[in-house]
């Protein structure tokens, strides 16, 4: 019961910081003090915590990095005219009939590239709704190509976080793991 409760709370906390705009970190942080308290209802010592915090932040912190770097490629991105370079070339090049194929098969194959569903969301997903916006194609079919290809193109590459992070915690080896999603 009290499991579940924390589980509703800390899902509560999400919901209001989407809906009232709060940063999700704060949501996280929430999140992380609630489930703290709970191992302490539940007796597990401080000490035991503390160490297991640990371990899941060093399994992680590859991945913690990664994202960050996709922080910083979106916002140069965005400052230096990138994103507005590409919107106009691809509203010159990008024949309105195959705009969906396009937006899907760019996502594919930057998120294989860059092994990064998020950061092809952050960025060509931005592009690409805003050529989408500019040519009448309809946004929500326009965003489900991006994600669609975004999240096929990161479960096969090799740069991906997800499966860096997956292989990670299962303790296993990246390069396999790969491999199995390929098949």
């Amino acid at each position: 019961m009290v499991a579940n409760l924390t589980l509703a709370a800390f899902l509560g906390g999400l919901v209001v910081s989407l809906v009232f705009g709060f940063p999700l970190v704060c949501a996280l942080l929430f999140g992380l003090v609630l489930f703290i308290a709970y191992a302490r209802y539940m007796k597990i010592g401080v000490r035991n915590i503390a160490m297991l915090l640990a371990v899941g932040i060093k399994k992680s912190k590859n991945i913690l990095m990664i994202f960050i770097l996709i922080g910083f490629l979106t916002a140069l991105w965005r400052a230096s005219g990138t994103i507005a370079f590409f919107v106009h070339t691809g509203l010159e090049w990008m024949h309105p009939s195959a705009f969906y194929l396009a937006a899907f098969l760019l996502a594919s194959a930057l998120s294989m590239a860059f092994g990064s569903s998020f950061g092809v969301a952050g960025t060509a997903g931005v592009i690409l709704a805003a050529i989408a916006r500019s040519g009448g194609a309809s946004l929500a079919v326009t965003g489900g190509a991006v994600l669609s290809g975004a999240y096929l193109g990161e479960r096969l590459s090799p740069a991906s976080s997800s499966a860096a992070l997956t292989a990670a915690l299962a303790g296993a080896e990246q390069h396999d793991f790969q491999l199995r999603m390929w098949r």
